[in-house]
């Protein structure tokens, strides 16, 4: 399994055309089972787009899972290229609403119980995850 923004995604690309090692890049990314894609309403560039369906198509035709994450569903995404945007629309397209409250206090405290692993003596109070999930509703980041 991958997780790549599209900026990461771009990136990579980009840096391996510049040191003509392409056909790795091609090669790692299409090798995988899951491929997750974040932020895809910022992938730019022509040739990288065309990069991008290509892997897209290689990795579905090979039975392979791709999920796409965006602000907007692909029909509303304008900077992507058609084929692009036409090969997304094919699949599964779900609208995440906004988060509940219970929702948010539960990721919160898992975020909490991670920092942990890396800090044992990291601790956030109840109180304040309470404050933040409540107050903070835009956006389950």
């Amino acid at each position: 399994m991958l997780y790549l923004t599209a900026e990461k995604f771009m990136y990579g690309f980009v840096a391996a055309l510049k040191t003509q090692t392409a056909l790795a890049f091609k090669e790692a990314l299409r090798g995988i089972d899951v491929l997750v894609i974040d932020d895809l309403q910022f992938l730019q560039g022509k040739s990288t787009q065309a990069e991008f369906c290509h892997t897209l198509n290689a990795l579905i035709d090979a039975g392979r899972q791709v999920v796409i994450a965006a602000d907007r569903p692909p029909s509303d995404l304008e900077n992507l290229d058609d084929r692009v945007r036409s090969r997304l629309a094919g699949g599964l397209v779900v609208e995440m609403g906004s988060l509940g409250e219970e929702l948010r206090h539960g990721i919160l405290k898992s975020r909490v119980a991670a920092a942990r692993t890396h800090h044992a003596t990291f601790d956030v109070p109840e109180e304040v995850l309470h404050y933040l999930a409540r107050t903070i509703t835009h956006s389950g980041r």
